[in-house]
């Protein structure tokens, strides 16, 4: 179970997106007045230490409201998620867009993959209309282009519909991705938005570091899986090289017989390991198919899971019964290379 949890919380960081939050910064906008939102635009656009900015009402970390889709008649269809979005948005974080272009007027859209299914349009999807009785506008729109389906939310749901509307206002969140050295420019960045904008108290957080929150209790599990398992793994030690002590004494004599009437050395580590192994064996068996069954159930929380991930189980399998073996090697090596009379004599 511990290799399951270090191995998916490592899968849902790394795991395509569908979008790029790298050295992304979320900030609010600064202004009210479309006047004093171009300034902010303006401003911020010449920084020396931006590589790139955009905005929208939301964004992927976070979620979207949602709205009905309705049919021509009206009847509803499904619940979409929707966000409004300046010109460059799906350049800008890195989406990409499979067919047409991203909307640049009021009645205009892009939708994605699972947009695009649910509706049953096929390969057909650029210049659909959609109309009024969708609940979408107040007036009909057309699809002017197809985005493949990104991550929302976290790899806790499955893809869901999207709808992107245009935005010709640069508010009311702002993302700004920061040039390398990221913590250097970051801390400049700061500065600047004082100089800028010194009557409001604007607060910064990284869109990496909201989508590693997302994970923070996936995090938290793999980490008391990893202590719980240390703790047993000392605990079956002691009990393990217990019950070997115990074992060597035991036979002390068979050995020292054996090796008097001509056994070699291996192939008294060969009657020991293969007695040991006997029951260990079965007993990883076991162990291996209850960690699946329950790795399994954890699993189902995820849209995505580790690949291969019975490999890993068979690996970690013949790492334990590698360990047994070179534990029972080094723990037996001195009694049965000492001499045999010593033993006898004692017994």
């Amino acid at each position: 179970m511990m290799t399951v949890a270090a191995l998916q919380y490592h899968e849902v960081m790394n795991h395509d997106l569908g979008y790029n939050p790298e050295r992304v910064v979320i900030a609010e906008v600064p202004g009210q007045t479309a006047k004093e939102v171009d300034a902010a635009y303006n401003a911020l656009r010449d920084l020396p230490v931006i590589e790139g900015l955009s905005a929208s009402y939301y964004n992927p970390v976070w979620g979207y409201s949602g709205m009905m889709v309705s049919d021509n008649s009206g009847n509803d269809l499904f619940s979409s998620r929707y966000d409004d979005c300046i010109n460059g948005y799906i350049d800008f974080m890195g989406m990409t867009l499979i067919k047409g272009r991203e909307p640049r007027d009021d009645n205009e859209i892009a939708v994605n993959e699972e947009f695009a299914r649910l509706m049953n349009w096929g390969d057909d999807i650029v210049g659909r209309i959609v109309p009024e009785s969708s609940k979408i506008a107040k007036h009909p729109v057309t699809v002017t282009g197809l985005l493949r389906d990104f991550n929302i939310g976290g790899f806790f749901e499955e893809p869901m519909p999207y709808l992107m509307f245009y935005n010709r206002y640069f508010y009311p969140t702002m993302y700004l991705r920061v040039k390398e050295p990221f913590k250097q420019n970051f801390l400049q960045l700061e500065e600047s938005m004082k100089e800028l904008f010194p009557a409001y108290d604007i607060e910064f957080s990284l869109m990496e570091k909201e989508i590693s929150d997302t994970y923070e209790n996936v995090r938290q599990f793999r980490n008391a899986t990893v202590m719980a398992c240390v703790v047993i793994l000392f605990i079956t030690l002691m009990g393990f090289i217990g019950y070997i002590r115990n074992e060597v004494q035991r036979r002390g004599k068979e050995i020292a017989i054996r090796k008097v009437n001509g056994a070699e050395s291996h192939h008294l580590f060969s009657l020991l390991i293969r007695d040991i192994v006997s029951i260990a064996v079965p007993s990883i068996i076991a162990g291996a198919v209850a960690a699946w069954f329950t790795g399994k159930i954890w699993l189902e929380q995820f849209t995505i899971e580790v690949n291969f991930l019975a490999g890993y189980y068979i690996l970690a399998s013949i790492a334990v019964l590698v360990a047994i073996v070179l534990c029972v090697y080094v723990m037996t090596r001195k009694i049965v290379n000492e001499n045999p009379v010593i033993r006898l004599k004692n017994e």
